[in-house]
């Protein structure tokens, strides 16, 4: 069949569509994390930051309104970045050996390629080399030759800096074999002393005026990295056995070999490949990735921080790419230039910020690369025009959450560059700058972000997990992670503190960062989104059915969840199985505090949260809210429910599924009840090819592939067969185990073998059940005159997945279930899906 198909539609008689051809877009802005990072460089003077990306993508962040791209010829992946501080230019070395040279002139970025060079054999090692004063800056290259070139960084010449058989090899021992630089190291206060690892083996300190080696580092274990400490007189050297060491460039003129310091072992570790050593505002920070025990983490995507007697192991969901320091102060004269103020992380899936002033070095808030995917986006909404009272409480209640509190330091975005000369540039002006997104995701979070600017920044965040039972665990887990490491009252927290702790935790690791692609529990799933740009009310719809609404609040609440109590949507009793088996997520049943900000929907000063819970508890497929009357629609695939969040009364409890249509509901469950999935044939047709095969005699008896007959006389073979009472002694014996679980040896067989069957019945062409008719797609409030010409009253449209649209008129009455009468119900003939309404109240007005 799939061959009968392939060949009546082959790839050639099919044109894909264009969507030129139906309407003309383009990019303005790109927010958010880019796609396969893999490499950073941050630039101290102008207070910049590059990423590039596996495609050739290059990003430069500064401040708020501040970014630029650039591309790789070729799309050649980003290996590092190079930049020379304070002139605006940066080298990129691809992996393809290539090397392109980018010069910054305002808003425009030139390119230059570096023409391939024979001497360039393989490269190993790169660092850039800059006098104090920021001039003369080149690119030094390592190769496995021995020999380092360099490039200027302005006219991209490429010359020898360093030739191996002169000045290398007259301080190598006789039994010298390797050649390779496979490291560089420039001391930032005195520039000519530059490092030279050496074949992983020996460290060369090297004077840059006088073309000489003053000292020779032999060591033991090979060499992975080595920095210069921030005092210019001390460097670290990084060993492939999880140890480091510490060296004093002023003493002796040569030094032997000296045992590094595991600090996790002294089981076998994992290389550290790479380590810096500066100095802050609270003391000198080690800093370096990896160095675990190999056999219990060596798994961690990890980076340790070490200051005194205090370490933490901060641990990410995903690989960690590179780390860079950003400097207190981008004024190379002053002395706090070389301080280092904040750490940058860039993980596979993330990026990251910490405050090495703070004492329990918390994070930065982020101003950019946001990781939106840190849970898959289920949906999202966009509002263009927010009421400015309600965008001012929003940014409110932002500023509050993201202040120095429990995970983030009082600090802010260090990057600046931009900010003057784009003060005052936006995306858009007047009240389209008040552009919120809300998205939802697929662990139940729901985050609001500014999408009025050249940089999406995220305001705040919603957890619906809150309201569901269970959620106060996690939460007591996080929050025991994160005393250890506060109080400072553990022993690794501690500056002066001894070993006589024999109960804290080592390595002490803090779990970093927020991306985490699985999810506990898929009813949390975020579905559908509404928010109410007038009062700022969110509705939330889930996957479990349930319907969450928040409000925005100045002062913090205890609250406890009570639901609207409602009878199901259709009969629940006439469901298929698998439909019934759906239950809801069990509430909390304490009350958990909300602070500024968006909290659960309350009336008045009660603590008690209004939510709905549709039955059956299926996916939501449409929510909508009108605030000024208390009202939220909600629907499934099996009806929809108007109800006063205020009252909690129900006003309409609506259903467009008949009893036929419910033998075929429950499509979007992944349930697919009228055909069977792929994924339950191929395992029952696994069962049959495993079930023993089963032989008929020629008397009747029946012989399975155990030997076993059946049917017929027992005998006792040479072998030991066992005889008729000793069979029927383990039958009698193995019956009732089997019957205590459960299980019974006929209807298990018959289900194995047995083939899935069902009548065949008549079905229409636009009916499918992946895409029900009775499907609700679209639920809108709306104002629109259908009482009278003249005076517009408060609607609900319904739209359906078969083309039906239904009119609700809502009008104050004495019943609640009178307040909302149907005056319209209209069917489109061709049956096409109602995928949104929009309803003009004048008809010359643009859309």
């Amino acid at each position: 069949m799939f061959r009968f198909l392939r060949n009546q539609f082959s790839p050639e008689q099919q044109r894909p569509d264009d969507l030129s051809d139906f309407f003309d877009f383009r990019q303005t802005t790109r927010s958010g994390f880019p796609s396969g990072a893999s490499a950073t460089a941050v630039d101290n003077v102008l207070s910049i930051m590059a990423v590039g990306t596996e495609t050739g993508e290059i990003f430069i962040f500064g401040g708020s309104k501040a970014q630029w791209k650039t591309t790789v010829p070729n799309k050649s992946t980003v290996a590092y970045i190079y930049f020379a501080h304070g002139t605006g230019t940066f080298m990129v070395l691809c992996k393809d050996q290539t090397f392109h040279r980018y010069k910054m002139t305002g808003s425009k970025i030139d390119h230059h390629q570096i023409p391939p060079e024979t001497r360039l054999k393989k490269i190993t090692s790169c660092e850039m080399y800059q006098k104090k004063d920021m001039s003369d800056a080149r690119l030094l290259i390592g190769t496995m030759t021995g020999n380092v070139f360099s490039i200027k960084m302005d006219t991209c010449e490429l010359s020898e800096f360093i030739l191996y058989e002169d000045t290398i090899v007259p301080s190598l021992p006789a039994d010298g074999n390797g050649s390779s630089i496979d490291g560089i190291s420039v001391n930032q206060k005195e520039p000519r002393r530059v490092l030279l690892v050496v074949d992983h083996k020996i460290v060369l300190l090297y004077d840059v005026n006088i073309h000489e080696v003053l000292r020779v580092y032999h060591q033991m274990s090979n060499v992975m990295d080595v920095s210069w400490c921030s005092d210019g007189t001390n460097f670290m050297l990084a060993h492939a056995d999880g140890g480091y060491s510490k060296w004093n460039s002023q003493e002796g003129q040569s030094q032997m070999s000296m045992t590094p310091e595991i600090l996790f072992g002294p089981f076998p570790c994992t290389p550290i490949k790479k380590i810096l050593n500066r100095s802050t505002k609270t003391g000198d920070t080690l800093i370096f990735c990896g160095g675990l025990p190999r056999l219990s983490y060596g798994d961690r995507y990890t980076l340790t921080l070490k200051r005194g007697n205090r370490v933490s192991v901060f641990d990410f969901s995903s690989p960690l790419i590179d780390f860079a320091l950003i400097s207190e102060s981008n004024d190379y004269r002053k002395d706090e230039y070389f301080l280092s103020g904040y750490v940058l992380i860039l993980c596979e899936q993330e990026f990251l910020m910490i405050d090495l002033s703070d004492k329990n070095w918390r994070e930065v808030p982020l101003l950019a690369l946001h990781s939106l995917h840190f849970s898959q986006i289920t949906t999202s909404t966009l509002c263009a025009q927010v009421e400015e009272h309600v965008w001012k409480e929003i940014n409110k209640a932002s500023e509050v959450e993201f202040s120095a509190g429990n995970r983030f330091s009082g600090r802010k975005w260090p990057l600046h560059a931009g900010n003057e000369e784009t003060r005052h540039l936006t995306v858009s002006a007047g009240e389209d700058s008040r552009q919120l997104l809300v998205t939802g995701h697929e662990n139940g979070m729901i985050r609001l972000w500014a999408a009025g600017e050249l940089t999406m920044k995220l305001l705040l965040s919603i957890k619906t997990a809150k309201e569901f039972a269970g959620y106060r665990e996690d939460e007591q887990t996080i929050m025991n992670v994160q005393t250890e490491r506060l109080p400072r009252d553990s022993l690794y927290d501690s500056e002066d503190s001894g070993d006589d702790n024999p109960t804290a935790e080592w390595p002490p690791f803090y779990k970093l960062g927020e991306y985490d692609p699985f999810c506990d529990d898929h009813r949390l799933s975020i579905q559908k989104i509404a928010f109410d740009a007038s009062s700022g009310q969110i509705v939330v719809g889930g996957r479990g059915g349930q319907v969450i609404v928040y409000q925005l609040a100045d002062t913090a609440k205890m609250t406890i969840p009570r639901g609207v109590v409602d009878p199901p949507l259709v009969d629940l009793e006439k469901l298929p199985a698998h439909v019934q088996r759906n239950q809801p997520m069990r509430v909390r049943s304490e009350e958990l505090s909300y602070g500024v900000g968006y909290q659960p929907f309350t009336v008045g000063d009660s603590h008690e949260s209004n939510y709905l819970q549709l039955k059956p508890a299926t996916s939501i497929t449409a929510v909508s809210v009108l605030s000024s009357r208390g009202l939220v629609a909600a629907a499934s695939e099996f009806g929809f429910l108007v109800v006063d969040i205020r009252t909690k009364s129900v006003l309409v409890n609506c259903s467009l599924c008949s009893g036929q249509d419910l033998l075929e509901a429950g499509a979007l469950d992944d349930a697919l009840s009228r055909f069977k999935s792929m994924k339950k044939s191929i395992r029952q047709s696994f069962r049959r090819k495993k079930k023993t095969p089963k032989a008929t005699t020629s008397n009747g008896t029946t012989i399975t592939g155990a030997g076993a007959v059946e049917g017929g006389p027992s005998t006792s073979g040479l072998n030991g067969g066992a005889s008729s009472n000793e069979t029927s002694s383990r039958t009698a014996h193995s019956t009732p185990i089997r019957a205590l679980n459960g299980i019974d040896e006929h209807e298990e067989d018959e289900e194995v073998v047995r083939p899935v069957e069902r009548k065949i019945e008549a079905r229409s062409e636009r009916v499918t059940p992946e895409q029900p008719a009775w499907l609700i797609r679209v639920l809108t409030f709306s104002k629109a005159s259908m009482l009278s010409n003249t005076i517009p009253s408060d609607c609900l449209w319904v739209g359906s997945n078969g083309g039906r649209i239904l009119c609700y008129v809502i009008a104050p009455r004495e019943k609640p279930e009178d307040s909302c009468r149907l005056i319209r119900d209209i069917r489109l003939e061709h049956g096409a899906p109602i995928v949104n309404i929009l309803v003009q109240a004048d008809p010359f007005a643009k859309v």
